[in-house]
């Protein structure tokens, strides 16, 4: 990934949560930029509190996970939540309201 200036969100210990949840409650849609692909949008599948609990909104544009980036070749987000559904930690990096943002999600 290019050299940028990230926001870092990160639970507390009493928000620990897990990132298969986090698939379980929401959706992921492409998301389109000047007609260019630049990830995958997020969206509440029923309760928006549900994003606010892994420092997430509605809206936010996943452009990499754990460091994988969804912008090079084909995007094969699919293969990305297979490989780190089980995982006790997972990084993404999203763009919200414009800006580069990370978000840690779990221990």
């Amino acid at each position: 990934m290019p050299d940028r200036a990230y926001n870092l969100v990160k639970f507390t210990p009493g928000q620990k949560a897990d990132f298969s949840k986090l698939l379980q409650s929401v959706q992921f849609n492409p998301n389109f930029d000047t007609g260019q692909f630049s990830g995958f949008s997020i969206k509440a599948r029923q309760d928006e509190g549900v994003l606010k609990q892994f420092g997430l909104r509605s809206g936010d544009v996943v452009t990499a996970v754990n460091g994988d980036s969804l912008l090079q070749g084909t995007p094969d987000l699919q293969g990305l939540i297979a490989k780190y559904s089980q995982a006790r930690q997972v990084e993404l990096d999203i763009i919200r309201d414009g800006r580069p943002v990370t978000v840690q999600i779990g221990s």
